[in-house]
């Protein structure tokens, strides 16, 4: 069992905390197949003692009147009330199969989000183009292979593993092609209770029938392991760093308002020669605080300066922010490219723009400089944002 203040801590202390947020999605996906699969196994109980009701009255009937007669009336069918409306059991049973399988095929997209994030960290691949088949040949290349074998393996035993292939199969046709349909089915006079998914023909290869009971409970163990084994491979390799150079999770602020002048600076502090400096830098606000909660957010800011420690108050260059946020809960390490505008004609552009001002918060050192006529303004940026 995986420990997820451990898997947390680890992802912070790495620069790789954005994976977090696709481990608690993996988490949240896998229990809602886990869910639909309770609830098709309670739908096939309650179809089955109806059934059984219906088998009772029957032999009731036969036994007083010698006779009975099998109408659409007095046939079983099992209709459940879901917040007051009310389904009939096949119906909800299809569906909730589908949502079992669907969901459970999506949780190798999550997982997919995390490797991404967490071990490619500056090499990862745009989020929007994340899935399975993606990482997997990904991590099949060699550059990606050799830095992280345990993850490729695991890849590729997903990929040829009998459970993963009916899964994949099962919802690619059912969302593009054509429903594979459940068949249920009870004796009249037996006490034989079935309920199969059919079997259906997909790319030349014949996926035969299986009990909806035992499947459904083997194809969310076998996700359940899977995720297991994978943040297990996570954890151990992550600790390499091999991509998570030049990134940042607090910046400075300097910010003046005074009668004639009004300006803020965004800037790290880095002694190297421009020269020097990397070519991209990654920002995301994360802090830990004094109980150990994690926190994070999106840097707001589209450009950030270099300042020289040695030369106090004099920028060396600039990065520009190449990554958009937009308005987004999902958290980023933003993309900041250096300019190649440096030196006076850089300080020119700066202080022709708009000074936005910050607000007290952990993740700023922020130093606020104003005159008599501006006091105000000094207890205002001292009110958290």
């Amino acid at each position: 069992m995986i420990d997820l203040n451990e898997q947390q801590s680890k992802l912070f202390e790495h620069k790789v905390y954005n994976a977090w947020q696709f481990v608690l999605n993996t988490y949240q996906t896998i229990e809602c197949a886990d869910y639909a699969k309770s609830v098709v196994d309670n739908i096939l109980v309650q179809m089955g003692n109806d059934h059984d009701q219906f088998q009772e009255n029957m032999y009731k009937t036969l036994s007083e009147t010698k006779h009975f007669a099998l109408t659409e009336d007095n046939f079983p069918a099992t209709k459940i009330d879901v917040v007051g409306v009310e389904t009939d059991a096949h119906f909800l049973l299809n569906m909730l199969i589908k949502d079992v399988f669907q969901y459970s095929r999506n949780a190798f997209d999550s997982m997919s989000q995390i490797s991404n994030a967490a071990l490619l960290a500056n090499k990862s691949k745009k989020v929007d183009t994340i899935d399975f088949p993606k990482m997997l040949s990904v991590f099949a290349q060699q550059t990606y292979s050799s830095a992280f074998p345990d993850m490729d393996t695991w890849y590729q035993g997903i990929n040829s593993s009998l459970e993963f292939e009916y899964l994949d199969a099962f919802c690619n046709r059912t969302k593009h092609t054509l429903d594979v349909f459940t068949k249920v089915s009870m004796d009249i006079f037996g006490d034989k209770k079935d309920a199969d998914i059919n079997p259906f023909y997909r790319k030349e290869k014949q996926l035969d029938k299986k009990d909806v009971g035992q499947f459904l409970t083997q194809v969310v163990e076998y996700t359940k392991t899977s995720f297991e084994n994978f943040l297990d491979i996570v954890l151990s390799e992550c600790v390499k760093d091999l991509f998570n150079g030049d990134r940042y999770h607090k910046v400075k602020v300097t910010q003046y308002k005074m009668k004639d002048y009004e300006q803020s600076f965004v800037y790290i502090e880095d002694a190297r020669p421009v020269d020097s400096l990397p070519d991209e830098i990654y920002l995301l606000f994360t802090r830990k605080d004094s109980e150990g909660l994690i926190e994070a957010r999106n840097a707001p800011m589209d450009r950030i300066l270099v300042m020289a420690t040695e030369h106090p108050q004099e920028f060396s260059c600039r990065y520009i922010a190449e990554t958009e946020i937009g308005d987004d809960k999902m958290l980023i390490y933003r993309k900041y490219a250096k300019d190649s505008t440096t030196g006076i004609h850089m300080m020119v552009e700066e202080l022709q723009r708009k000074p936005v001002f910050y607000h007290a918060n952990p993740y700023m050192d922020i130093k606020a400089v104003a005159d008599e006529e501006n006091e105000g303004f000094l207890r205002r940026v001292q009110l958290p944002f």
